[in-house]
């Protein structure tokens, strides 16, 4: 499946590799990764594909915290223009109502499978897909999905079994310390998905006085270490309430254009509500107080999981390789 690599390729790849540039992506990586047979000599070695890097801070997260676990897990992370022996997709929120992303992801995770390669989709959300990769989806070697909500609606709707852990963005960054919620003051507002314009947009109602906090104008521990000193987020961005769960900061949340946030609140098992509509944003911030223990609980909950399991380990694609 691979050509020999091109110069400028070989020539990116050392570069990136030295720190002098980022990491990057190609479309032809999706339709005809560089994949080849794995020897058995040295560590072998996964391209992670999927990166929405340059969206905002909580992608950027996401990407460090799967390469970090890549490298725990004992592969050797390979970069834009080398060839690689194992694929990995971060679906992250494309994974829904069969986007031109969804299928992009999925044409990537074919092709690896097609190969004889260990393929696996990490990170994601499910929704609302069609049912034409059911064969695919049932051939990688692993599916990690984000939330219950997603892991349950692949087992219901295509009879694929699927691993959960919470959003790898929550592996990266210094989480805030419990006992660090004195002196909190102020409301952090972001943006919110609006249904009938179809994109994310600014509140107009009560909410838009409070302190703007966009996602794309900062790093991810500047985001935290803002958040941390307010006294409640009012969001539709669902890395937004990851950032506010390392701040140990309560929030009014408001569902977007998938099952994200409320995914998260109900693989907790706890009982925090998600707004369906501004209105219901409006009534719960008043009382969003109440639920104190609950976010606790939650941010409690969150800290204990295991970061490395984002990313399956070398172990895990061992029967390909005997």
């Amino acid at each position: 499946m691979v050509a020999e690599m091109s110069i400028k390729k070989k020539l990116d790849a050392a570069r990136i590799k030295l720190g002098l540039r980022k990491d990057k992506e190609r479309d032809w990586e999706y339709t005809n990764p560089p994949l080849v047979k794995y020897s058995g000599t040295g560590k072998p070695k996964l391209r992670i594909l999927g990166s929405h890097d340059g969206y905002h801070c909580g992608c950027t997260a996401v990407i460090e915290s799967l390469r970090k676990a890549a490298i725990q897990n004992g592969w050797q992370v390979a970069v834009y223009g080398e060839p690689f022996h194992a694929l990995a997709v971060n679906g992250e929120g494309a994974m829904h109502d069969n986007g031109p992303n969804f299928h992009k992801k999925m044409r990537a995770l074919k092709a690896a499978v097609e190969f004889g390669a260990p393929a696996f989709l990490v990170n994601t959300v499910w929704a609302n897909n069609t049912s034409n990769y059911d064969g695919i989806l049932r051939k990688l070697d692993r599916i990690i999905t984000r939330d219950v909500l997603s892991q349950h609606e692949l087992r219901a709707s295509h009879d694929v079994l699927a691993d959960f852990v919470i959003d790898a963005s929550f592996f990266f960054g210094d989480t805030v310390h419990p006992k660090r919620n004195q002196n909190r003051h102020g409301v952090a507002v972001t943006d919110y998905y609006s249904k009938e314009m179809g994109k994310f947009v600014k509140f107009v109602n009560s909410f838009e006085n409070y302190e703007y906090l966009d996602l794309a104008a900062g790093t991810w521990q500047e985001t935290i270490d803002f958040l941390s000193s307010k006294r409640v987020l009012i969001t539709g961005r669902h890395h937004a309430v990851y950032a506010a769960c390392k701040a140990r900061t309560p929030f009014v949340a408001l569902e977007g254009n998938t099952h994200k946030i409320r995914g998260l609140i109900e693989s907790s098992g706890l009982e925090i509500p998600v707004a369906s509509s501004l209105s219901e944003a409006e009534e719960l911030f008043p009382v969003i107080d109440k639920y104190e223990r609950a976010f606790s609980d939650l941010f409690d909950w969150m800290a204990e999981q295991d970061g490395r399991r984002v990313i399956p380990s070398v172990r895990s694609a061992a029967d390909r390789w005997t």
